[in-house]
């Protein structure tokens, strides 16, 4: 188990990335009349800021009284606080031309959740049913950031953070979305993994408030130009604004919608080779009437055609599984002997869902002729896949696929699907980098249609 401070996202920042950062800051920025760190941990960037701004009041906050104590004299006053519950909009400092600069906590709501002792902080226009979707846990430092872009939306001031670019992406829709005045100055790409040990895409993000808005520039470092420009366009997030010239013609909403493949998280029992075994080596015996063709996004990534079962204990979203008893004695008997493993599955939505149930299965799951694209692999592809002896294939989560009644009709779609009018509009919608490249809701606004035109 990860400290407290660990499991709460405290990647301190190495001295020579906060020293790169303030100098390509002095550079770029006028003076700043003060420097603040909301954050400021072992001190880094107070001392990089002090090199690279000589003469500038420096203040910082921070939560343990050990690393405010470690910190030492210096040109800087440090003030103990939890930048969660600290009344930011009465505490910054109210002269034109501040910076606040820094590295706030990357970890997420569930993670203050597991600590013991602490409440996470409630995202912004969360509604219920989250928490069951996923919606509910979010950055803290995507927490933090709206919150000093609130508290200084009625000035003149600069943020300059490291942070996910996740979480720079949905910082600039909720600053969108509540009318928060602000202009991007850019994004930087950081290699956190060598930074931090932290195999996420991060960025420094800067951004001035009471701006007008506008396009954000993004590079891939702090030495090369901008290869691109994000801009938010009626609530929606555009990661390339010159494809999206091309692309906008496209947006709509999908002829057919879009569904997400099937949810099981426990290929070890609910999958089942080519050879009959599962991924504990065991021959399956179970009834084929509770078996389909089953097809990964790595399959579809290459060309492969489906080569695994998925077992069945129903065959619609949240249907009692009760009935196998009578139906299929023999799955319900494997099911019960692998229990403790289905039981032990993580996510939420098992608690209130039926026993040994599959999540994102319905009527649409069964159709004869679907469109599959992987929906984290890259390059984006997207390919025809019919039925195998006879019997419909079914696909993963990692897959979002269009569900078709007949061949023809499939194969029409994947032609305006491959078009380059519909590549333009992904280029414009889907973060380059992002762990997840297509979602439901990107392709429901797409009117692939169109293409065909």
């Amino acid at each position: 188990m990860p400290s407290g401070r660990r499991a709460l996202g405290d990647y301190p920042t190495p001295e020579p990335l906060a020293r790169a950062v303030c100098e390509y800051l002095a550079r770029r920025l006028p003076q700043p009349s003060h420097i603040v760190e909301p954050t400021c941990g072992s001190g880094a960037f107070l001392r990089a800021a002090a090199a690279a701004w000589p003469g500038v009041p420096l203040t910082g906050w921070e939560l343990v009284d050990e690393k405010r104590a470690a910190l030492g004299e210096g040109p800087w006053t440090v003030h103990g606080g939890d930048a969660f519950a600290l009344d930011w909009p009465a505490i910054l400092p109210t002269e034109p031309g501040l910076l606040m600069l820094g590295n706030p906590p990357w970890g997420t709501a569930d993670a203050f959740a597991r600590v013991q002792g602490l409440s996470p902080p409630r995202r912004r226009g969360q509604v219920r049913g989250d928490g069951r979707t996923g919606a509910a846990n979010f950055d803290t430092a995507e927490w933090l950031l709206v919150a000093w872009l609130e508290a200084l939306a009625a000035r003149r001031a600069t943020v300059a953070m490291l942070v996910k670019a996740s979480t720079a992406r949905r910082v600039l829709l909720t600053a969108d979305r509540l009318g928060l005045p602000l202009t991007p100055v850019g994004m930087w790409g950081i290699d956190a993994r060598r930074a931090f040990r932290a195999s996420v895409d991060a960025c420094l993000f800067v951004v001035t408030t009471g701006g007008p808005g506008g396009p954000c520039p993004v590079s891939s470092t702090l030495d090369t130009p901008p290869s691109r420009r994000v801009c938010i366009e009626e609530g929606r997030w555009i990661a390339d604004a010159e494809a999206w010239r091309d692309g906008r013609r496209l947006l709509g909403t999908a002829p057919i919608a879009w569904r997400s493949g099937v949810k099981h998280d426990c290929a070890a029992v609910m999958e089942i080779d080519p050879d009959g075994r599962n991924g504990l080596g065991e021959l399956v015996d179970t009834e084929a009437t509770h078996r389909a063709p089953f097809l990964k996004g790595a399959d579809v990534a290459a060309g492969r055609p489906p080569s695994r079962q998925l077992i069945l204990p129903h065959r619609s979203a949240g249907a009692d599984t009760g009935g196998l008893h009578d139906e299929a004695p023999r799955t319900l008997a494997y099911l019960e002997r692998h229990a403790e493993r289905l039981e032990a599955r993580r996510s939420r939505i098992w608690r209130s869902g039926p026993r040994f149930g599959l999540f994102g299965l319905g009527p649409y799951s069964f159709a004869p002729w679907k469109v599959v694209a992987p929906a984290i692999h890259r390059p984006t592809v997207f390919r025809v896949v019919g039925p195998q002896n006879g019997l419909p294939v079914l696909v993963d989560d990692t897959t979002v696929f269009l569900p078709m009644n007949s061949e023809a009709q499939a194969r029409e779609a994947a032609r305006a699907l491959e078009s380059p009018a519909v590549s333009a509009y992904l280029r414009a919608r889907v973060p380059p980098r992002s762990k997840r490249a297509l979602t439901v809701t990107i392709l429901g606004a797409l009117d692939w249609s169109k293409a065909l035109d």
